[in-house]
């Protein structure tokens, strides 16, 4: 079992669907027994669901609420919130329905100790596990029977679902950039930004595995609201040179709540 215990593993979820509650189960499940690391858990919604859906789960993990009326999950808020609340050097940004095996956690992590400030621990590539596998996964809690030959294609280069990062670097940057809402371009934004401020990424190779789920057309791609919005703000961040970026940056409210809370701890 990697020993990572000074990385975070931050988890922001909103339970929008049964297959989103059996993908957090099977990813908490897996992470608890493979990856010796401590667990945030951010859950954001009108009202707290984790106590009734994870109840097997909470004393072993932590747990936050953010309270919103929003239709749509801002999911960049959530992991900000959890960056904050996380005391460790490393974080691990993890999504509710994503797997890699236990290896590749403890390799990704080798590399941030060798001076990396985000890594992602796949290739790139993300590859679909069906519901019969993921059926699988949870009888045995090993990701051993997944390959690319019996997992179809999600997406052939991703940025998002499973990101080391130095917490330091993260802060530095930005954190998540929370003009993006909803899902679509957030992943890509961040690796670009941190990319042009001078941080360094790296990756390693193999698949990211993906548990399928329910996805509401109106929360990604086109299909989102804020589609729009979300495509402008990673434009923006595009044509920015690094000092233009650096200055922007330290507008976002969140950065300076961040340096603010800083202060009164020093």
């Amino acid at each position: 079992m990697p020993a990572l215990s000074d990385t975070s593993i931050l988890i922001p979820v909103r339970f929008d669907s049964s297959g989103r509650v059996r993908n957090l189960k099977v990813v908490l499940r897996f992470l608890l027994a493979h990856v010796q690391a401590p667990i945030l858990l951010c859950e954001e919604d009108k009202k707290p669901h984790a106590r009734e859906f994870l109840p097997e789960f909470l004393d072993r993990i932590g747990y936050l609420f953010l309270e919103t009326d929003a239709p749509y999950f801002h999911k960049t808020r959530c992991l900000n919130h959890l960056a904050r609340a996380a005391h460790t050097p490393y974080l691990l940004s993890h999504d509710t329905d994503v797997l890699v095996p236990p290896s590749k956690y403890a390799t990704a992590h080798a590399l941030l100790e060798r001076g990396a400030d985000m890594v992602f621990p796949y290739d790139g590539l993300c590859l679909t596990v069906s519901g019969e596998q993921i059926a699988r996964i949870w009888a045995d809690n090993t990701l051993d029977h997944l390959s690319a030959e019996s997992c179809p294609l999600h997406a052939p280069r991703l940025f998002g679902g499973c990101v080391f990062l130095r917490r330091r670097a993260f802060m530095e940057a930005g954190m998540e950039n929370e003009n993006f809402r909803s899902w679509g371009g957030e992943d890509d934004e961040r690796v670009t930004r941190f990319g042009r401020l001078g941080f360094r990424a790296a990756r390693i190779a193999g698949p990211l595995f993906h548990l399928e789920h329910p996805r509401p057309p109106e929360h990604i791609g086109t299909g989102n609201p804020f589609y729009a919005e979300n495509e402008r703000e990673y434009q923006k961040v595009l044509a920015m040179p690094p000092e233009a970026l650096r200055a922007y940056v330290a507008t976002w409210p969140w950065v300076q709540e961040m340096k603010k809370e800083a202060r009164e701890d020093a």
